[in-house]
């Protein structure tokens, strides 16, 4: 649910776990939203 209404993640929406443990770094040394993926709108 996102702001309360059914959401389903488009394919592309899907990332690595790789990927995921390098947002967590990223966040975690700048405190802003990592740069290393695409974000989608919801």
């Amino acid at each position: 649910m996102a702001a309360g209404e059914e959401w389903e993640p488009d394919v592309s929406a899907v990332i690595r776990l790789s990927s995921a443990f390098s947002c967590m770094r990223e966040f975690c040394a700048m405190l802003e939203k990592p740069s290393c993926i695409q974000w989608q709108e919801l």
